[in-house]
């Protein structure tokens, strides 16, 4: 007696589903970035120091997640990130670098630059901004502070007519008191000389440290010197 034996054929289909390309918003536009001025920043370490304050705009309708900066300073190739740049938040309009112990140029003018761009919630970089450039002068000079009139000197040695201001405090930020600005035309191989005398409703100045700030700007270049002087 023979079995008939039958044979069932079983036929798998193997489906792969492979995902699609992910539909991806545009790169984000540049924002715009400008210069706004060397301002003081406190430092652990030093208690006050110079700063590029930048701020930028950025008016694409979609919403960056972070930015990041570049910088350029002399002697590099390519501008690039530096500590702090990388990460900074959405929410964020302006950014104070203190140029990492960076030393104003003793004579001439340095020219650092700075570019800005969105990243997008993936992590994309978007367009990056036009250069903003920031041109640095020597750091003017100060003279001294005399008690007997209340008036502190200094002076610069750029070039044309120099702007200045200064101001002085005690312990804190902001300014306990800040000069007008003056203009001044120096003479040929002179120094731009400044003179800002305190007003009578602060003399005499209480004894101790004092802290100053020098700013100067010409021709586009800008400059910032702090400094201590003491009241016996």
């Amino acid at each position: 007696m023979y079995r008939k034996c039958g044979y069932s054929l079983i036929v798998a289909f193997f489906v792969s589903c492979l995902p699609g390309n992910p539909v991806l918003p545009e790169r984000l536009a540049a924002p715009q970035l400008s210069f706004v001025d060397l301002e003081i920043i406190p430092d652990p370490l030093r208690g006050y120091r110079d700063a590029v304050h930048l701020k930028w705009e950025f008016k694409d309708n979609a919403h960056p997640h972070t930015y990041t900066l570049l910088r350029m300073l002399p002697g590099d190739s390519f501008p690039d990130v530096f500590t702090g740049s990388r990460g900074i938040p959405a929410d964020s309009t302006d950014f104070y670098d203190d140029l990492s112990g960076y030393a104003f140029p003793e004579a001439g003018f340095d020219k650092v630059v700075y570019r800005i761009t969105a990243v997008d919630t993936v992590g994309r970089a978007g367009d990056t901004s036009e250069t903003c450039t920031v041109v640095l002068a020597p750091q003017p000079l100060f003279d001294d502070f005399s008690e007997n009139d209340g008036c502190l000197h200094w002076e610069s040695w750029i070039r044309g007519g120099v702007f200045s201001q200064c101001g002085i405090w005690r312990d804190s930020l902001p300014y306990y008191w800040k000069s007008e600005q003056m203009l001044v035309f120096p003479l040929t191989d002179h120094p731009a000389a400044f003179t800002a005398c305190l007003p009578d409703s602060l003399l005499p100045l209480a004894n101790g440290r004092w802290r100053y700030s020098l700013n100067v700007s010409a021709n586009a270049a800008v400059s910032l010197l702090l400094g201590e002087f003491n009241v016996p």
